[in-house]
């Protein structure tokens, strides 16, 4: 796992091993979302999720609500809302939609983007965002990169030859 930790930057590079780094991913998501000191003490925090059902971010979600002192919001494709949730309901892809959608929701302490995929997708976080929120969190995959890796940890100029059809090199 790879995080580049920036309160001043946009985006938050997290690059995960689906397969392996589950646990690992969501408690570095988790570390840097609440800074340990304030777990628990009542910080109120407005949260974003864009997916929040999946692999990853399901866990991510149902620690979220556990805290019980955050508004949690989802943006997804699903039709079933989540308990303790807002959830917005749309195709990603849909850019305009999206960016519409997530304006009427107001601004966040931090956004999470679990199913960014595209560099369209990218572009319209940096839309959608900049200026409104004050973390914003990007969960990437680290089968973009070669495997076997040479080296570990992964660093971000390794070589990418992705073995999976749903990773993405550029």
């Amino acid at each position: 796992m790879l995080i580049k930790k920036s309160r001043e930057k946009l985006v938050v590079t997290l690059f995960a091993n689906l397969t392996v780094g589950i646990l690992l991913v969501v408690t570095g998501i988790l570390m840097f979302v609440f800074d340990i000191n304030i777990i628990g003490r009542g910080i109120y925090m407005k949260v974003l999720i864009i997916g929040g059902t999946g692999n990853i971010s399901t866990a991510i979600t149902r620690y979220l609500i556990e805290q019980g002192q955050n508004d949690i919001y989802l943006y997804n494709r699903g039709n079933i809302p989540v308990e303790g949730t807002t959830t917005s309901f749309g195709d990603r892809k849909d850019y305009n939609d999206f960016e519409i959608k997530v304006a009427k929701l107001g601004e966040f302490d931090t956004v999470i983007d679990m199913i960014c995929y595209e560099p369209n997708e990218a572009r319209s976080d940096v839309r959608c965002f900049k200026g409104k929120t004050k973390q914003f969190i990007f969960c990437s995959t680290v089968d973009t990169f070669t495997k076997p890796a040479s080296r570990y940890p992964i660093k971000e100029d390794d070589e990418q030859k992705a073995l999976y059809c749903f990773s993405i090199c550029l």
